[in-house]
């Protein structure tokens, strides 16, 4: 079971979007080990072992998820640990890795693409928390 039911909301429209934004964040995680492990299966590192490494890891990422709330809550961008300029080096250094694998790098090329346009547009310095922006509804 991966989590209890809960009231969120007289709208039940509002435990829909819940449901969806769950699942948005666990496909986020489970292609990216996949993705991470189809890399890693073309130097012959089988899943298994790479999951010893990828589960600590991504249990940091998951403690880093307050501070990039916060962030995304009060729209303040203005440094943080992980600006857009070193998360566009590290998408672009992984869609060359996996080609070179032979990967195929499409989950991550909309990233790359949304994160240089918002270095390209000066926002280099702010936080990655500030792709909140760009994907959030307006009006």
């Amino acid at each position: 079971m991966l989590g209890a039911a809960r009231y969120v909301a007289e709208d039940p429209g509002v435990a829909e979007l819940y449901s969806y934004a769950l699942l948005s964040a666990g496909y986020g995680t489970i292609f990216g080990f996949l993705h991470g492990a189809a890399m890693l299966d073309s130097a012959g590192v089988r899943p298994t072992e790479f999951l010893g490494m990828a589960v600590p890891w991504l249990n940091g990422m998951i403690a880093f998820l307050s501070d990039l709330a916060r962030e995304a809550e009060t729209k303040d961008y203005a440094g943080g640990d992980s600006s857009l300029e070193i998360n566009l080096a590290a998408l672009a250094n992984i869609v060359v890795t996996s080609r070179a694998a032979g990967v195929d790098p499409g989950l991550h090329v909309p990233l790359l693409e949304l994160v240089r346009g918002l270095v390209e547009q000066g926002h280099g310095a702010d936080s990655a928390s500030s792709v909140f922006e760009v994907m959030r509804a307006r009006g």
